[in-house]
């Protein structure tokens, strides 16, 4: 979960807190931390994230296809809701989730 907050070198621009439960063994949190991070931050909400990535012996490769894939989706989701120019109090329960099955 990420919590915005204004810059503390600027209060002018956005950061975020994040707050994270991890699986021990597991890195998908790295992800799942900066996705929510970036949300909160770009679209000044907070954001709750979760991502569960399994594969045997995964390549170097594949890692970066996957961390790469991640920042395509939060691209994707910030552009989503500029486009709609939804304000973050009209944001429900009943808005489109995002979701990347492989």
């Amino acid at each position: 979960m990420a919590l915005p907050r204004p810059s503390l070198k600027n209060p002018k621009n956005n950061s975020s807190d994040s707050y994270v439960l991890t699986v021990p063994g597991h890195k998908d949190y790295i992800i799942a931390s900066q996705m929510a991070s970036d949300i909160a931050k770009i679209l000044n909400i907070v954001t709750v994230v979760t991502v569960g990535v399994h594969s045997n012996n995964m390549t170097n490769k594949e890692i970066q296809e996957i961390i790469a894939n991640s920042i395509s989706l939060t691209e994707t989701i910030c552009s989503e809701f500029n486009q709609r120019k939804i304000p973050a109090t009209e944001i429900t329960g009943d808005y489109p989730r995002f979701c990347v099955k492989s």
